[in-house]
Parts: C-alpha cells; sequence; structure tokens
C-alpha cells in the first residue's frame, strides 16, 4: 500500500516478470531434463552398457527398445515437485518477499494442499505404473529428484533477491557532501 499503483499503460507482465517467466522456464526444463539424463545414465549402467557422462553420449546412443520406466519416473516426479514448489515461490510476489520465510507445516490451505499433493505424489507413483509407465523410486533417486526440482526455487530467490537490490538501490536518495 506504500507504493503507487502502476502506471496505465504498462503492460500487466512487465519486463521483471517476462524474465523471470524466462528464467523459471529454462530452470525448470533443465531440472526435468537433468532428471531424466541422470536415470536414463543409471538405467544403461544397471544393464553394464557405458555411454560416458556427457550428454553428447547419452543422445548418441541407440535407444530402440530401451525400456526406460526410471529416468520418466524421475523427470514426471521432478516436474511435478517443481509445481507444487511454483506457489510457495509466489508468496508473496508484490513486494518481493523471499519464500524461505514460508514454513510448509503451517495451517493455511496453500500449505495443506502442499503437503497432500506431495502426500498423494509419493503414494501413488508405485500406483501409477501401469497408467503412466513409471517406476518405484529408490531413495538415492528420490533425493536427486528433490534435489532438481529445489533449483528453480533456488533460482528464483535469487533472482527475487537482485531485483530487491536493484529496487532499494533506485529508492535511496543521492546525499551529497556539505
Amino acid at each position: 500500500m506504500k507504493r503507487p499503483p502502476f502506471p496505465k499503460k504498462e503492460s500487466i507482465i512487465n519486463k521483471p516478470m517476462r524474465t523471470g517467466i524466462i528464467i523459471q522456464t529454462i530452470a525448470q526444463t533443465g531440472a526435468v531434463l537433468t532428471a531424466f539424463c541422470i536415470g536414463l545414465n543409471w538405467h544403461l549402467q544397471s544393464q553394464g552398457i557405458t555411454v560416458g557422462n556427457s550428454l553428447l553420449g547419452l543422445l548418441r546412443y541407440n535407444w530402440h527398445g530401451v525400456d526406460a520406466q526410471v529416468a520418466e519416473t524421475m523427470a514426471f516426479v521432478t516436474l511435478n515437485l517443481c509445481e507444487l514448489f511454483a506457489p510457495i515461490r509466489c508468496v508473496p510476489k508484490p513486494s518481493l518477499s523471499s519464500a524461505w520465510g514460508y514454513s510448509p507445516t503451517g495451517g493455511c490451505r496453500l500449505r495443506l494442499g502442499f503437503r497432500s499433493s506431495c502426500f498423494w505424489l509419493w503414494f501413488f507413483v508405485p500406483f501409477l505404473q501401469p497408467i503412466f509407465n513409471t517406476s518405484v523410486l529408490s531413495l538415492t533417486e528420490w533425493s536427486v529428484v528433490l534435489g532438481l526440482s529445489l533449483i528453480p526455487a533456488i533460482i528464483e530467490e535469487i533472482y527475487k533477491a537482485v531485483l530487491l537490490a536493484n529496487t532499494h538501490r533506485e529508492e535511496q536518495p543521492i546525499v551529497r557532501g556539505k
């Protein structure tokens, strides 16, 4: 309420918001593809096949007939967790407040929805096997997926900190010497 309203001619999606959307798109895509590539690499290693540690080795491999359930499941769960963390990252966006003050153990509906969605994701992945061609993830795979799904949230917090620093720098009056 302390800030004046935005000008009438300013777009609803302004430049900082567009930049944030692009950054988040790249971060989420990178996290999901990384989860998929890690799952593919682990699958090939379990079959005794080595393609190297590079993405190029994965791209050159002939994938015809290979069942990559673990990789698909890791990508699916990473995308779901990224989307579950999205509302937490965005609260409260206008003031550029940090999401680190958010407690997922509180009592509001958003927090309840977050907790129940995480529970259903954990509980139903084994039951989704025939429908979505998923597999049960090991504890190591869950930890990789959770870590990768936090990357967009961390990047968002860094972006908000940069925006907040720029906003404070622009708002401070210039004090000249006497």
